[in-house]
């Protein structure tokens, strides 16, 4: 990744496997750190608010605060995150209403280890360029 500042992520799941999972893969891609898990909604905002991380890797379907609500609400306060949504299969509304929360994009839990890294790489660079833009006005 052409990112030299390490890409802290803040994993949000209810599946303690799922999360081991993607610390295995996340271990893997060069500049990624792991700041924190969540295993739902509400835990997700109060550790976005504490960990203060580059991307959040949050579950739809997570108890207390659904993922789609969890994204809307921390985008709604740190715009500045981006979040990859996790998603088990095609759920075509589910995946359509994480994106309209603000989630980046998506990613297929069974496809985690082919897309995770190119996605990670593709939020970050959301955010330089949103930077950018914001500097330029």
């Amino acid at each position: 990744m052409a990112n030299p500042h390490p890409i802290r992520v803040l994993v949000v799941d209810d599946s303690e496997d799922f999360r081991r999972t993607l610390q295995s893969y996340l271990g893997n891609i060069p500049h990624t750190q792991i700041v924190g898990e969540a295993t739902d909604g509400r835990e997700a905002m109060f550790m976005v608010e504490k960990l203060k991380p580059t991307v959040v890797l949050m579950d739809i379907h997570i108890p207390a605060l659904d993922g789609i609500a969890a994204t809307r609400e921390i985008k709604h306060t740190y715009p500045h995150v981006a979040i990859l949504g996790l998603s088990i299969g095609p759920e075509g509304y589910q995946v359509y209403a994480m994106v309209r929360a603000g989630a980046f994009e998506v990613v297929a839990k069974e496809k985690i280890g082919e897309q995770l890294p190119a996605a990670l790489e593709r939020a970050v660079a959301s955010l330089s360029a949103e930077g950018e833009d914001s500097r330029s006005q």
